[in-house]
Formats: structure tokens, C-alpha cells, sequence
């Protein structure tokens, strides 16, 4: 067996750090960056255009019978009965 030198194991150790610190300095300057951008409005939309118009929408979660009943959600008059079913249910005071 062939003996390794403290020194040896130290510059190891101090390398591997360093390189989790320049990993993770990236990562976040990355992530700073984006935000930036974000509150900029320059970043590219993370969900497809209309979702937050739908997302407004939505009064509550859905029923089981929501889910089966969202074929029909195509049609304005019926969406607006499922809406207006639920509208008390769904209001925290």
C-alpha cells in the first residue's frame, strides 16, 4: 500500500471545496440573474399564454364531479354554472 502524505489529502480536500464554492457562486448568480429578469418582465413566460387568465378563473379545487363534468367546461354557459354552483362554497371569510 502505498502511503498518501497529509499535504496531499489537504490539497485534495481544499480543492474539492473550492470547487463546490465556484459551483454553487454560478448557481446562484444564475439564479439571482433570473430573477432580475424577471421582475423586469424581459424572461421568456414559464406557463403558456392565457393560464393565468384561467388560473384567475378558478374560484376553488375541483370536485371529483369538476373533473368529470371538464369536457363540457368548453362552452361559456357552462362554465359559468360551474362557477356560480360552487361560488358559496368555496368564499373564506
Amino acid at each position: 500500500m502505498v502511503p498518501i502524505s497529509t499535504a496531499a489529502i489537504v490539497a485534495a480536500f481544499v480543492v474539492v471545496n473550492l470547487a463546490i464554492v465556484v459551483i454553487g457562486y454560478y448557481i446562484g448568480v444564475k439564479h439571482v440573474d433570473r430573477l432580475l429578469d424577471i421582475e423586469e418582465g424581459e424572461a421568456n413566460p414559464d406557463f403558456p399564454p392565457g393560464f393565468r387568465a384561467r388560473e384567475r378563473e378558478r374560484i376553488g379545487p375541483l370536485s371529483a364531479e369538476d373533473i368529470d363534468d371538464i369536457d363540457e367546461w368548453e362552452s361559456p354557459s357552462e362554465r359559468d354554472r360551474h362557477r356560480a354552483s360552487g361560488e358559496a362554497d368555496n368564499r373564506r371569510d
